[in-house]
């Protein structure tokens, strides 16, 4: 028998005990939280059950020491869970300081989303989302932007749109692209990257969608698998237009579909951190999902 298990909860290891690695994941401490899973199902196999309340506290733990030993996504910038669903126009920011305005009730935009519920705009004036100009979202440098989508738009309109109209243009932007139904354009310091991906994504199913750029060099990422690369001019300028969800600059190419967990990270985003937020197809709303 495991006679040295712990009884209650708090006599067991904390968070704080280990200092966090913010750079890579640190072996020492992923050998330990996966041998300290490993004594949770010996326990389990062994006396068949274990206390829900010990299991919970240590499963819990055990994340926190995930993501202190570097195996957490980083935090985004914003994150718009895209779960409003009230008499007003709200749409809140849940990780940054860039809650949106719709431009109608968010009661009348909810519809089922891939998790929970999510927004849906039916490509008008009347339903678009205006998240201000905050300084959070000036992003110069390497960006990340995510989203899942459901739409059989074949029409090109503005997903995410924070460019400004003046030259020499400073800022970023994704659209439906205006040559090619069910692919995206990446608009960037005035310039714009067309057809980003290869598998078309306007077919009316839930799809996952992440754009990643680091320098000179952007990536594509649907449904968790890199399904295009590409070059673009560097962000160097600070962007100062309003930062808008489902319509370009508020006043034209309004997007029709769903749109669910929106997040901005002021980083490129790795592989194994795009399928965490993925997870496996499923999605979630957590802040900073464990990698993959």
């Amino acid at each position: 028998m495991y006679t040295n298990f712990p009884l209650y909860p708090t006599e067991i290891f904390t968070v704080t005990d280990y200092p966090v690695q913010t750079n890579s994941v640190d072996t020492v401490y992923a050998d330990l939280i996966n041998a300290l899973r490993s004594e949770i199902q010996a326990c389990f196999d062994e006396i068949g059950v274990l206390p829900k309340r010990i299991y919970t506290d240590v499963s819990e733990r055990l994340d926190l020491m995930e993501i202190a030993a570097g195996m957490g996504v980083p935090a985004p910038i914003s994150q718009w869970k895209m779960n409003d669903n009230a008499a007003n126009t709200t749409v809140i920011d849940s990780v940054g300081s860039n809650t949106g305005t719709a431009s109608a009730n968010t009661s009348t935009m909810s519809v089922t989303g891939k998790i929970n519920t999510a927004l849906e705009f039916i490509g008008s004036s009347s339903e678009k989302v205006n998240c201000g100009s905050g300084t959070s979202l000036n992003i110069i440098g390497s960006i990340s932007i995510v989203f899942w989508i459901k739409s059989t738009d074949e029409n090109s309109s503005s997903i995410i749109d924070r460019d400004t109209p003046s030259s020499p243009y400073p800022g970023y932007a994704i659209m439906f692209s205006r040559t090619t139904a069910g692919k995206f354009d990446f608009g960037i310091n005035g310039g714009w990257q067309a057809n980003l991906n290869t598998t078309t994504v306007h077919d009316g199913e839930w799809h996952h969608v992440a754009i990643t750029g680091s320098g000179t060099t952007g990536k594509i990422y649907i449904d968790g698998v890199l399904d295009g690369t590409f070059t673009y001019s560097a962000l160097v300028t600070t962007p100062s237009n309003t930062f808008y969800i489902g319509s370009n600059e508020g006043s034209s190419s309004f997007f029709t579909g769903a749109l669910d967990d929106i997040r901005i990270y002021d980083f490129a985003l790795s592989l194994s951190e795009v399928l965490g937020i993925n997870n496996l197809e499923n999605g979630t709303e957590e802040e900073r999902p464990l990698k993959r």
